[in-house]
């Protein structure tokens, strides 16, 4: 496949990939402590140059994260820098689970419903 190719369909050298992490909130904190977590979680990806998205419920919210730069991936170093400040500048997060990396731009239906089927699973055991 040619370069140019490549570039087009992210293939190859230009293969973005990120991942999905599951936050298990700390109940006992108030309501404002949880969405000022939440507003931290996303600070923390953002000065990573990276995007988040996702939701939840009061308990559990699910973030998924993707580089921000238009050549760019998120390497196993990276993800784990994401995790690690996530930690150590939150407080209201009882537990958080990283999925592994998966390409950003071509996930199939059959990985996309094992991370989902994975995230049901961890709510369920992981339930007050």
């Amino acid at each position: 496949m040619k370069k140019r190719l490549r570039k087009k369909y992210h293939k190859g050298e230009f293969k973005q990939e990120g991942f999905t992490i599951l936050l298990q909130l700390n109940l006992t904190f108030s309501p404002s402590d949880l969405d000022n977590t939440i507003d931290t979680v996303f600070k923390v990806i953002q000065d990573h140059n990276c995007y988040g998205a996702g939701g939840g419920d009061e308990q559990f919210t699910t973030i998924t994260i993707v580089p921000s730069k238009r050549r760019g991936t998120i390497t196993e170093e990276l993800k784990q820098s994401i995790v690690n400040q996530i930690l150590l500048q939150t407080s209201a997060i009882k537990d958080l689970k990283a999925f592994p990396l998966r390409d950003c731009w071509y996930i199939t239906d059959e990985e996309l419903e094992k991370e989902h089927q994975l995230i049901q699973e961890l709510k369920e055991t992981q339930a007050i």
